[in-house]
C-alpha cells in the first residue's frame, strides 16, 4: 500500500525563504506534520480514491515536503506543499498527488496526452490541467471532500504579471473544460472514459 511521508527539511526551507526573503517557521511545520501523522488512515483513503478514479497505481511511496512559503500553493516534483490550514493543505494535496500518479505511470499518460493535444489546440499546461482538474473533482466528490477556499491568486505578487497572468488563465481555462466533461464521466476509471469522449470527434 502507498504510503506518503510528510517530512520538513531545514535546509530545503531555508532556500525558499531566503529566496522570497520570508521567514521559515520550523516549529509550526513540525507541528503540523505531526497533525497530518495522526490522518494517515484519511490520507490512505485519498489515495485509494485518486487510483480508483483514475484506474491507475502509484508506483511506489511518496515524500512530500511541507515547506514555509513558495512560489506555488504546491508542486509535485519533488512533492512540496507550502503551509497552511488543514483544509488548504489536503485541498493541494489532493491535487498534486494525482499529478505524481500520473507521472508514475508516464507511459499510460501519453496515450492520453496525445488524444488532448489532437482534441484541444491550447497550450501544454492547459492541456495538462484539464485531466488533472476532472480527476481532482471525482477524486474529492467520493471521499465527500468539500473544498471552502476561496479563490487566490496562484502565484505571488513578485512574479512577471504576464507570467502570473497566462498561468491563471491556464487553469481557468483546463476548470472550465473539465466542468463540461466530468458530468460525462462515471465515478471509476475516469481515464479509459474520457480517452473515449475525446475519441468521438
Amino acid at each position: 500500500m502507498l504510503k506518503v511521508y510528510f517530512v520538513y527539511s531545514h535546509p530545503y526551507d531555508r532556500t525558499f525563504c531566503e529566496l522570497l526573503n520570508t521567514k521559515q517557521k520550523e516549529k509550526e511545520i513540525r507541528r503540523f506534520i505531526n497533525s497530518l501523522n495522526k490522518k494517515k488512515k484519511y490520507i490512505s483513503r485519498i489515495c485509494k480514491a485518486i487510483e480508483k478514479a483514475t484506474g491507475l497505481k502509484f508506483r511506489k511511496d511518496v515524500r512530500c515536503y511541507v515547506v514555509s512559503d513558495t512560489l506555488w500553493k504546491g508542486f509535485s516534483d519533488p512533492l512540496t506543499i507550502r503551509l497552511a490550514n488543514m483544509n488548504e493543505f489536503i485541498n493541494v494535496l489532493i491535487h498534486e498527488l494525482i499529478h505524481v500518479i500520473s507521472v508514475q505511470n508516464k507511459n499510460r499518460m501519453k496515450i492520453l496526452n496525445k488524444l488532448i493535444e489532437r482534441r484541444f489546440n491550447l497550450p501544454l499546461h492547459t492541456r495538462v490541467h484539464i485531466w488533472v482538474n476532472i480527476a481532482d473533482m471525482k477524486v474529492k466528490r467520493a471521499i465527500g471532500f468539500k473544498n471552502f477556499i476561496k479563490k487566490k491568486k496562484v502565484l505571488k505578487k513578485n512574479l512577471k504579471k504576464r507570467y502570473k497572468a497566462d498561468l491563471i488563465k491556464s487553469y481557468k481555462i483546463a476548470r472550465e473544460i473539465a466542468k463540461k466533461i466530468e458530468p460525462q464521466l462515471p465515478e471509476n476509471n475516469i481515464l479509459k472514459r474520457f480517452e473515449m469522449f475525446l475519441k468521438k470527434k
